[in-house]
């Protein structure tokens, strides 16, 4: 039903058919001190989804599509991190250009500390 394309990253799809997913992103982080409170966003991109050259983004298209995982506050450190399960419809759009993940800080910390991602995990499941 589902593979992860490693030349291209992207999750992609084989079938025909629409279908419905679930999908969980799990994602743990160490971050340093940080000044000023930030927010760890996440973002679905289906490359060439409007048109040629024209991304899309999901589950939240407007505003540059990022959703919030959680908020990270002065010094924290080795937290693990998850979305509630989004259920993801599986069109021709999709089958044919696959996506990836975005996971990014709502603000930049340069001076003020820094965020990494140490490893993320997507469960995804059919739901028909």
């Amino acid at each position: 039903m589902i593979w992860y394309d490693t030349a291209n990253n992207l999750f992609k799809f084989y079938g025909e058919y629409d279908k419905n997913i679930n999908m969980q992103i799990f994602v743990k982080t160490t971050t340093t001190l940080i000044t000023t409170p930030a927010t760890l966003q996440y973002r679905c991109v289906i490359p060439n989804g409007i048109s040629a050259g024209v991304d899309l983004y999901f589950p939240f298209p407007d505003d540059g599509g990022y959703g919030e995982i959680a908020g990270l506050t002065t010094v924290t450190s080795g937290i693990n991190l998850s979305i509630e399960p989004l259920n993801v419809y599986i069109n021709s759009n999709i089958r044919t250009n696959g996506f990836y993940i975005q996971v990014k800080l709502s603000n930049a910390l340069i001076t003020l500390g820094t965020s990494t991602v140490n490893s993320a995990a997507v469960v995804i499941s059919s739901r028909n």
